[in-house]
């Protein structure tokens, strides 16, 4: 039972990192194009990256009891990095 939530942890990080490493990769793209406010909420993003990205690998690393505070972790880096990357999103579709 405990490994089936674990698993379900697991799976819910990985899907969340791979949406959020195609957005990641999209904007990376896009990026130079943008305003000023872009890329500063870029490089104020990229940080929050490295955590969530850390957190998410961690996840797989450690016990059930852990892995549900550092799942929990993991999730709101990953919350704050989509809400940038929409606001980074919107600020080069109003350069465009």
């Amino acid at each position: 039972m405990a490994n089936s939530k674990l698993d379900a942890i697991r799976q819910e990080v990985d899907s969340l990192m791979q949406t959020l490493k195609t957005e990641r990769d999209e904007l990376k793209l896009k990026i130079h194009l943008a305003e000023a406010e872009a890329r500063d909420e870029w490089e104020r993003l990229e940080p929050v990256w490295q955590r969530f990205h850390e957190k998410a690998q961690d996840v797989g690393n450690t016990a059930v009891d852990a892995s549900h505070e550092i799942g929990a972790a993991a999730q709101l880096l990953g919350n704050e990095l989509a809400e940038g990357y929409v606001r980074i999103r919107d600020a080069i579709k109003k350069q465009s």
